[in-house]
């Protein structure tokens, strides 16, 4: 039960880090000009924390027989990181075309 938690906590994280990614889209693309550099880098930073829970996951199923389990949390994690990667490119090359002009300014 022990391991099975060391595995829950982080995908928890995981998770919660991707909530982080849709605010950091919603600020990037509705939020002030000014404030896309923070939108940016809550994005990446998110992205990271995604990245890193997901680590975290996969070293601790190496401990579990529970292969169901297991390959439910492997699934998850993939989709995961997928979306994650995709939510943090469409925002920070959004906020680049911000700064490179090929975008209306709002």
């Amino acid at each position: 039960a022990a391991y099975r938690r060391a595995a829950e906590v982080p995908l928890e994280t995981a998770r919660l880090s991707l909530a982080v990614l849709d605010h950091a889209r919603v600020a990037a693309f509705k939020g002030r000009t000014d404030a896309a550099s923070d939108a940016g880098t809550a994005a990446l930073l998110a992205r990271a924390a995604v990245e890193g829970a997901s680590l975290n996951v996969l070293i601790n199923l190496k401990t579990l027989d529970d292969d169901v389990f297991v390959r439910a949390c492997r699934g998850e994690v993939d989709r995961m990181r997928v979306h994650a990667r995709q939510i943090c490119d469409e925002i920070v090359d959004r906020i680049h075309s911000r700064f490179e002009n090929r975008e209306v300014m709002s």
